[in-house]
């Protein structure tokens, strides 16, 4: 649902860690990946993976069904096995690669549930997913009602949201159960920093970071986890929002803490999104209804130089008569990585005196919150 709900930055979400302890990694000398696909025989397969701070990508091409990827990798990494047919993706399985004989049987056009054997981390990741299945499930039914939803329809969006929400809470409950239960396992480190990712809740981020092992904080995977939290700290409710300056589409620099003294909306977005497009409309009538009642907008645009005529022609089309900030710098802006930003739309909502009361906020709950704290 996040992924039709929101835009996210175009990058893997793949995670690595280290560990000291031996508990992460096994004593074999390199990874060996057996596949094994029944059915008809894809044109190519595609093994994919974090190395360093790039991305490894590994073909094999028409195997009869049986395919060997052999290699090493420092730390376990979440991987993902993609079989291509025609130049299209025919399906997909995310696994978790270490150097261990991994083995994987599954079917031509149901990857995705090709059962996978080998390692520790795979083992790991099994359990936790049958824990899932309810929650996924929920989830998917409601995926299937959004898509149904006219671009327009935004109030049923708005309530499909909030059930979202619910499921979600529901899911990083099973999640913090699972770190508690095994707080040095690699697959539970990767899945709070995956639940926790977009506008976390401070305190329940906090509480299921503190029940993983030293081995998992001290890693590459507890540094990113680390990072995360602190991003969210400083966005929290009640905390002051981080001041910073970007310049406004003549170029002149505009401060955040220029524009103290009305409540102040910080939205994120940009001209590429068309989430955020949807929601333009709804952010012209809350702020024609609230400018003249003491409210303002800052918009920071996520787009890149090569995009900046479409930021100024989306200003200028969507009519959003505010102010308008960017860096043109797309998911490198200093701004959006103050702010812990990694999906748009996103936004905050400041008092007078520049504190974060609201993050997060839209369409209706958006006018709701002004009206209480405006009329």
């Amino acid at each position: 649902m996040k992924h039709l709900l929101y835009v996210l930055p175009a990058l893997p979400l793949f995670f690595s860690a280290c560990s000291s302890d031996g508990n992460q990694t096994s004593s074999q000398d390199g990874y060996r990946l057996e596949v094994t696909i029944t059915g008809d025989d894809p044109n190519s397969l595609i093994l994919s993976y974090p190395e360093g701070l790039s991305v490894k990508m590994d073909t094999l091409e028409s195997g009869d069904g049986h395919y060997v990827f052999t290699g090493k990798v420092d730390v376990p990494s979440q991987a993902t096995l993609r079989l291509m047919n025609d130049m299209m993706y025919a399906d997909v399985l995310q696994l978790y690669l270490e150097n261990a004989t991994i083995k994987v049987m599954g079917a031509y056009g149901d990857l995705h549930e090709a059962t996978v054997s080998g390692s520790k981390a795979n083992d790991d990741n099994k359990e936790l997913q049958g824990l899932m299945t309810g929650v996924n499930d929920e989830v998917n039914a409601l995926i299937a009602a959004y898509q149904n939803l006219s671009p327009e329809d935004t109030r049923a969006q708005d309530s499909l949201l909030k059930v979202y929400e619910g499921i979600e809470a529901s899911r990083r409950q099973i999640i913090a159960d699972f770190a508690a239960k095994k707080p040095a396992s690699f697959v539970a480190g990767t899945e709070v920093l995956n639940a926790f990712m977009y506008n976390p809740d401070v305190k329940e981020f906090q509480a299921a970071y503190d029940v993983l092992d030293t081995s998992i904080i001290n890693s590459s995977l507890g540094k990113q986890l680390s990072e995360l939290l602190e991003s969210a700290k400083r966005t929290a409710i009640g905390e002051v929002a981080p001041d910073f300056t970007a310049a406004d589409v003549q170029g002149n620099p505009v401060s955040l803490s220029s524009l103290r003294g009305k409540y102040l909306l910080v939205d994120f977005w940009a001209s590429w999104c068309g989430p955020c497009r949807v929601e333009n409309p709804n952010l012209v009538k809350t702020f024609d209804a609230y400018k003249d009642k003491g409210f303002n907008i800052l918009g920071v645009s996520l787009d890149d130089q090569e995009g900046r005529e479409a930021w100024m022609s989306a200003i200028e089309k969507d009519e959003l008569n505010w102010n308008q900030v960017s860096e043109l710098r797309g998911w490198g802006s200093d701004v959006a990585k103050l702010y812990g930003v990694r999906g748009i739309p996103m936004n905050f909502l400041l008092d007078k005196e520049g504190k974060i009361v609201a993050k997060g906020l839209r369409g209706q709950d958006l006018r709701d919150k002004l009206g209480e704290l405006l009329n």
